[in-house]
């Protein structure tokens, strides 16, 4: 998937929404996925159409423009067949979940390399504090 791809950032931004809103839609949905699959199947195929997925996501309460839902359905049809089927979509699914890991993961790291920073900036300060005060003791 290329949620988070290097672009433009007005692409890049397109691309965060369609992540934010496509995670929620998966974790408000996550038991359910095969079933909602099922009901946007008509024909019972086991594929949907490009615009049966389309229709069904909105009927689902997916808020997305037609342009995004457009580069979501691209990410999801990895074999280009103009058709989802169930395992693209879970694959998807999967796909979210790991980028919110690794989104989670480096949010965590710059945390922890800002905290180490500010730690080292403070060490050196207080450092330099106690070198400054030893250098007016010694000359006394």
């Amino acid at each position: 998937m290329i949620m988070y791809s290097v672009g433009s950032p007005q692409q890049t931004k397109i691309n965060q929404t369609i992540f934010a809103v496509f995670d929620r839609f998966i974790s408000e949905n996550a038991d359910r996925m095969e079933d909602l699959f099922n009901q946007m199947d008509k024909d019972r195929s086991g594929n949907i159409t490009l615009e049966e997925f389309k229709f069904g996501l909105k009927d689902f309460g997916l808020r997305l423009t037609s342009r995004q839902l457009d580069l979501l359905l691209d990410e999801l049809d990895a074999d280009r067949s103009g058709t989802i089927e169930l395992e693209e979509l879970m694959a998807g699914a999967n796909m979210v979940q790991q980028e919110k890991q690794k989104i989670a993961r480096r949010e965590t790291e710059a945390r922890m390399i800002k905290e180490a920073v500010a730690a080292a900036a403070a060490t050196a300060a207080a450092t330099a504090s106690s070198s400054t005060s030893d250098t007016k003791t010694e000359h006394r």
